[in-house]
C-alpha cells in the first residue's frame, strides 16, 4: 500500500517504501513517463521506493489509483 502521496512542480509522488531502509537509488522511466525509484534493500533486494506520475499526463486521484494498483502487482 503506498505510504504518502506528495506533490512537486512536475510529478505526483507515491512513496512506496521508507527510504532510510535503502542504498543505490537508480531511476527507471517508461514510456508514458513514469519514473519509478528503486533501490537496495539491506538484504540486498532490489524494491520500489517511489513512483512519479508526471502531472501533465495524470490527475493527482489518477496517480494516487495507478500506484496502488502498480504496487499491488509489484509486490
Amino acid at each position: 500500500m503506498v505510504l504518502h502521496m506528495t506533490n512537486d512542480v512536475n510529478f505526483h509522488i507515491a512513496t512506496i517504501r521508507d527510504s532510510k531502509d535503502m542504498t543505490d537509488f537508480k531511476t527507471i522511466i517508461n514510456d508514458a513517463g513514469v519514473q519509478f525509484r528503486i533501490a537496495k534493500q539491506f538484504d540486498g533486494s532490489l524494491r520500489i521506493q517511489s513512483i512519479l506520475f508526471p502531472k501533465n499526463k495524470y490527475s493527482s486521484i489518477s496517480a494516487h489509483i495507478s500506484a496502488n494498483l502498480l504496487e499491488s502487482f509489484l509486490k
